[in-house]
């Protein structure tokens, strides 16, 4: 061995004892270790998943010991290793979870910091009394005017408290540069007045040369040091954050009052994290001292290991010190570099998103195939004398074993409605006519259009000039008001889907209008509303009014076409931005059109209809009156007591069910608390199309008995998804009529990490009149076809999407 490898050799061996007998080094790097592994590894030994799980365990009644149990339970008891927390939360879980949040938190921000620190601090002091330097002095001054934890407030909210980890990463960072830049900026001036710097420029280099090849590598050391001291004085900040009650994701209201006590809503972090458990909990200190005393450890211990580390390797540096070239060389690099690589990969593991998608890719495609195959297999036996009806029966069943609790007054799976079916007499004619009443052209019944009975349709044959409606904001009349101002006598009144408030048409027939067209949005397939409300007994029947059809969009522009005309001509869109003069407004318009009209009725025939109804309560006080609306349109489920014609003559869909008794199937075995609560309505007589599920929503009766977080809200539908099994759809296919496209675009990004595409179909069946509700804020029609090779990925897709919806406040559904 040559005298240098053996000297290289033994000032290894000497600096290795001499980091050995380091007690704060040794001591410190043992606890960041044990946190390294509880960070990689502890998830997967946490008895629940509070991403998914907002309580474990509530007040209860133990009827095998005999005794009242109430939360938060000690460590041991009711086997919780740790206890509860106030809520009900298991302790262990947000413990081994929270980790991750913290701690990469940590890392991440102390990190940063000292990045930016580093080169900021660098150029201002190597351009000492330029412009750079007296910026980031002036900037130094203001953001250390105010302490950091106010500071920090300020930004987290400034920036977006509910966009999570990335919020208090950036607002972290911004306010805690200062620090670290002051002292490279400090050690630049020094270092700047050294021989050493006038020798380096003797030769050449230029500045930036200088600062990084004999300054930077003077700092790394002490560098080193500073980051671990930073991890611990961001752990502080973050639990001083926690305290005031600002968390990392906001926060969740969640009522957990119960019948035996009374209402208690308090705030819970929607992600763990220590300090926001240690801020939760801290009122019952005196009680339950651990709900505290546990993660207050946790932080101690890891501020204490940082703190360790850092101390450590400042006494082990200035005792022996350390070639910056060892920091910089390529082994060194790789292990930092994948440590950072490592805390990334751990960092996307943070966000809730992520446990969401592993939660979405639970659902079994076969389980819904074969709730599919039983349900349409009972309404292809239907006869119509089955009592009970076989499909609602089979899904009440399913949900309530799912969790579900009756959605009718009170806790009732069914609301059972009688209505009227009208049958045509002979098949409906709609033609487009000269102006001597010869056919000009002829539109196919059940292609181009279809009738109407609803409250106000009817029989009849007429010949008349049409009347164009269309409902113009700018006029600021409401439905009585346009329906005053309209001729309807005489006309047949076109109004488009979507446009016109839907009580208009009532209106005009009472006004003496002789026959309604509805025009269907773009795309949409026809099909009949042969129904009406049967009357409660003892009250006089409604007369039938007069004929209504409902036409496709491509069949209204061939009629304006006789006449040249167009809807976008007629009523062409006003930009509130543009400095063009507008048109002059209108409401109607006679068109120079002749059109006939014929429809006959049979008899009408009773049937009973019996749709299910199922609820289940979210869990956040702030979203529990926003709910969720699953419109499940169902053939089969009626009965009569006379013999209709066979329901396949009028299917159009079959019964969607089995795609969301799978996903309330998968929420319930693994444990999902909603916070948005559920309606799930098998609307019976799809078959029949419209059968009242409009008036049904608007009447805020069907939902006051409905209980929510805190019994101080008024539950109501918020966001509707009506889902179909359309048999004539080969693609997944969504309609999104939200504002802003919120659903189309929260389904499309979640079916895009399952896969598959998310396709605005050309055609699709809506339940009639229902586009037009101006209920709702968002709402959207779905169809997916269970054959399809991708139905696997389909329903994952859209389970994270409803997952979504039912854990984030991710849209302003109020």
């Amino acid at each position: 061995m040559s005298t240098v490898a053996k000297v290289g050799s033994e000032e290894r061996f000497r600096f290795l004892r001499e980091a050995i007998s380091n007690i704060s080094l040794i001591v410190g790097l043992l606890i960041v270790l044990g946190i390294v592994v509880v960070v990689l590894f502890g998830p997967l030994f946490a008895p629940y998943n509070p991403y998914l799980v907002d309580r474990v365990v509530v007040d209860h009644f133990d009827f095998e010991r005999d005794e009242y149990i109430r939360v938060p339970l000690n460590p041991g008891e009711e086997n919780f290793t740790l206890g509860t927390n106030e809520i009900g939360q298991d302790m262990l879980s947000l413990l081994l979870h929270g980790a991750r949040n913290t701690l990469i938190a940590a890392i991440l921000i102390a990190t940063a910091r000292v990045l930016i620190g580093l080169f900021i601090g660098l150029f201002s002091g190597w351009f000492e009394g330029k412009w750079f330097d007296r910026v980031v002095q002036a900037l130094t001054g203001v953001l250390t005017a105010l302490p950091m934890l106010i500071s920090g407030l300020i930004l987290v909210f400034a920036i977006g408290i509910r966009h999570g980890m990335i919020t208090f990463f950036l607002a972290l960072t911004i306010v805690g540069w200062t620090e670290v830049a002051q002292y490279i900026r400090s050690e630049v001036l020094i270092a700047r007045r050294m021989p050493y710097m006038e020798a380096a420029r003797s030769i050449g280099l230029r500045e930036i040369e200088i600062a990084i090849r004999h300054v930077i590598p003077n700092v790394l050391p002490q560098l080193f040091v500073i980051s671990f001291l930073e991890m611990g004085a961001v752990l502080m900040l973050l639990g001083e954050l926690a305290l005031i009650g600002v968390f990392i994701g906001g926060g969740a209201t969640i009522d957990f009052s119960d019948i035996m006590s009374p209402p208690s809503i308090v705030a819970i972090p929607s992600q763990p994290e220590w300090g926001a458990m240690i801020a939760s909990g801290y009122r019952w200190f005196r009680s339950n001292p651990h709900i505290v005393l546990i993660p207050a450890s946790a932080v101690f211990l890891a501020v204490f290991g940082f703190n360790a580390v850092g101390e450590g390797l400042r006494g082990l540096f200035e005792k022996r010190g350390i070639k910056a070239s060892f920091i910089l060389s390529r082994r060194m690099l790789g292990v930092i570099a994948s440590v950072f690589l490592v805390t990334f990969l751990i960092f996307q593991s943070t966000q809730p998103r992520q446990w969401f998608r592993a939660m979405a890719t639970n659902f079994n495609a076969e389980n819904a195939r074969l709730d599919r195959e039983i349900i349409n297999r009972f309404a292809a036996q239907n006869t119509g004398m089955d009592r009970p009806i076989p499909i609602a029966e089979y899904v009440a069943i399913q949900l309530d074993e799912y969790g579900g609790n009756g959605g009718v007054r009170w806790s009732n799976y069914f609301d059972v409605r009688k209505m009227y079916v009208y049958e045509p007499a002979w098949t409906p004619v709609l033609e487009l006519q000269d102006g001597n009443g010869n056919r000009q052209q002829a539109f196919e019944y059940g292609t181009d259009f279809g009738y109407i009975i609803d409250q106000y349709g009817g029989q009849g044959k007429l010949s008349l000039p049409l009347l164009l409606l269309h409902y113009n904001p700018d006029l600021r009349l409401d439905a009585f008001q346009l329906a005053n101002g309209v001729p309807g006598r005489g006309h047949i009144v076109m109004l488009q889907e979507g446009n016109a408030p839907v009580e208009v048409p009532r209106l005009l027939v009472e006004r003496g209008a002789s026959g309604i067209i509805w025009v269907a949005e773009p795309g949409v397939r026809i099909q009949d509303s042969r129904t009406k409300a049967a009357p409660d007994e003892g009250l006089d029947e409604e007369q039938l009014g007069v004929p209504v059809f409902r036409i496709t969009y491509a069949a209204a522009q061939q009629i304006l076409a006789a006449q040249d005309l167009s809807f976008d001509s007629l009523f062409p869109e006003i930009d509130p931005d543009s400095e063009a003069e507008a048109p002059p407004s209108r409401e109607y318009i006679e068109a120079d059109i002749q059109i006939k009209m014929e429809l006959g009725l049979k008899a009408k025939k009773l049937i009973e209809v019996n749709n299910v109804v199922a609820y289940y309560q979210g869990t956040d006080a702030d979203l529990g009156d926003e709910i969720i609306v699953f419109v499940l349109p169902c053939d089969g489920l009626w009965r009569s007591a006379s013999i209709l014609e066979e329901p396949a003559a009028y299917q159009a869909r079959q019964c969607s069910a089995g795609l969301i008794l799978e996903f309330m199937r998968m929420l319930n075995d693994h444990v999902i608390d909603v916070k948005r609560p559920i309606m799930v309505i098998l609307w019976g007589g799809g078959e029949f199309s419209h059968l009242g599920l409009y008036e049904w929503l608007n009447d805020r009766d069907h939902f006051s008995h409905l209980s929510a977080p805190g019994m101080r809200l008024q539950p109501r539908p918020s966001i509707i998804i009506e889902v179909a099994d359309d048999p004539n759809s080969a693609i997944l296919a969504v309609n999104d009529r939200s504002q802003e496209n919120a659903l189309g675009d929260l389904l499309d990004e979640s079916f895009r990490w399952a896969g598959v595409d998310l396709v605005e179909r050309d055609s699709y069946v809506a339940i009639p009149l229902w586009v037009t509700n101006e209920l709702l804020e968002f709402q959207a029609s779905i169809s997916i076809e269970y054959d399809q090779a991708e139905f696997q990925q389909y329903g994952e897709g859209l389970s994270l999407a409803l997952i979504r919806l039912l854990r984030e406040p991710i849209l302003n559904a109020d």
